[in-house]
């Protein structure tokens, strides 16, 4: 039993590592969607978990015009499943440029956040599930929506992340 143990260990080895270099060397799937003048808040995108060797990270994002925009933003987020089965949440989000900006210069770990910018407009994500396993492997569908309207912000989206199971695991 003791001469089969480093084909064992060299099989799991490189088990483990398919399933890593599958799951993060891919990039990032990403959408934005731009709200129209006309008072459209809404925008929605296909997700593409179908991929059984890996979770997902989620997060969303929204552009706003400097200056304009607001403190923070209440997004309301449908999810449907590939059989049409939907979940809602309703979720308020800081965005305050110079406010996100202060705690980003002295939380530098913080990586739920991330902040980039121009000088007429920026864009904010936000890290909303990680872990994600999803109970059924296909194409989700996300709608994201803006309660309050579109005032200062031009639009939004999400970036949907491969991710190794083992950093953990929602639903």
């Amino acid at each position: 039993m003791t001469r089969y143990r480093p084909v064992l260990h060299t099989l799991t080895a490189a088990v483990l590592c398919a399933v890593i270099t599958a799951c993060s060397s891919t990039v990032p799937d990403s959408d934005f969607g731009t709200f129209t003048g006309d008072g459209g808040n809404r925008v929605s995108f296909p997700l593409d978990m179908s991929d059984t060797a890996c979770a997902y990270s989620l997060s969303l994002m929204a552009r706003f015009i400097k200056g304009e925009g607001p403190e923070s933003v209440t997004m309301d987020i449908t999810v449907t499943s590939p059989s049409g089965v939907r979940g809602h949440e309703t979720v308020t989000l800081p965005s305050d440029y110079e406010g996100l900006r202060r705690h980003l210069r002295g939380n530098p770990p913080d990586t739920r956040i991330r902040l980039a910018g121009t000088p007429s407009y920026y864009d904010v994500s936000w890290k909303y599930r990680s872990g994600i396993i999803p109970p059924e492997r296909g194409e989700w569908r996300i709608d994201i929506a803006l309660r309050d309207g579109t005032s200062g912000i031009q639009g939004a989206g999400y970036i949907l992340e491969k991710i190794q199971p083992a950093e953990g695991a929602q639903q």
